[in-house]
């Protein structure tokens, strides 16, 4: 609540005390804690589903994904810092893995939420429907929490942007959950949204139907970054819903640091692994 809608409660509060009995309860502030305990006591009796497993259950943190599904879409293994892949056995976290050694990234690290199988391939799946955004949204604010531990030890981004959709995808799907996921957790640890940052230059091919080599030629110079935007010497943290060889990700940052930014992070929700 803002400083100055508390204030206006607070005033409201105190003429209605006013206008009351000496003696006798606030009958404004009664029906607003009966209210209150209402709905906590329906979603005792009647829990809300779980936006993924439509099973009930408690929420948690008023967030509509249950203990169950947190725990299956979740992926906490150590990972490579600069695709985000599982390290092999045996190598110590915080590293990078042999094959980004031998590539050209412009990514300085990601960071995935989790791998793209089982319950969270299908939470991803579920995404690109415009009536699942609600779940976008939460899965926003599940990933929010990861981040602010992965990033406890770095310097907060200054811009959190989505990795943009053609105008014309986002008509067809009525939806872009890199959107939904990056306002989400901008507005969960207060970091600055910059929706606008990073445009889409064309429409591309869909990803997943191509070879890794044509990925990259899909992709290439299909972002531009918008001139309205100062990003020099700037820390950029792109997001996006799902990353498969890194490409798409890859040429984001390419265009980002090209335009004067320092530093590029990727959040994606989904990291594949090539077998899902």
């Amino acid at each position: 609540m803002s400083a100055a809608a508390g204030k206006t409660e607070a005033t409201a509060n105190s003429v209605a005390d006013a206008h009351s009995t000496p003696g006798q309860p606030n009958q404004r502030r009664g029906a607003r804690r009966w209210k209150f305990d209402w709905a906590a006591a329906a979603d005792l009796l009647y829990p809300p589903n779980c936006l993924v497993c439509q099973l009930p259950g408690p929420t948690v943190d008023n967030i509509l994904v249950c203990q169950d599904c947190r725990s299956a879409c979740r992926f906490a293994s150590p990972a490579c810092v600069r695709c985000g892949l599982p390290l092999p056995v045996g190598l110590p976290p915080g590293g990078d893995c042999a094959s980004c050694q031998r590539l050209k990234w412009r990514i300085q690290r990601v960071m995935p939420f989790g791998l793209y199988r089982d319950r969270l391939k299908q939470v991803v799946l579920q995404m690109k429907h415009a009536a699942q955004e609600p779940l976008s949204l939460a899965m926003g604010r599940l990933f929010a929490e990861v981040l602010a531990d992965q990033l406890a030890d770095d310097a907060p981004p200054d811009f959190v942007v989505p990795i943009p959709s053609h105008w014309s995808r986002r008509w067809s799907r009525g939806t872009n959950p890199a959107m939904l996921l990056a306002e989400s957790i901008a507005r969960v640890r207060r970091w600055n949204l910059a929706e606008r940052i990073l445009l889409a230059n064309r429409r591309t091919m869909k990803q997943g139907t191509l070879t890794p080599a044509e990925r990259r030629r899909n992709v290439l110079r299909a972002f531009r970054v918008s001139e309205s935007y100062d990003i020099k010497d700037a820390r950029v943290l792109v997001v996006d819903d799902v990353m498969t060889t890194g490409a798409t990700a890859n040429e984001a940052a390419r265009v980002l640091r090209r335009a004067g930014a320092s530093h590029v992070s990727v959040a994606v929700l989904a990291r594949a692994t090539g077998d899902a």
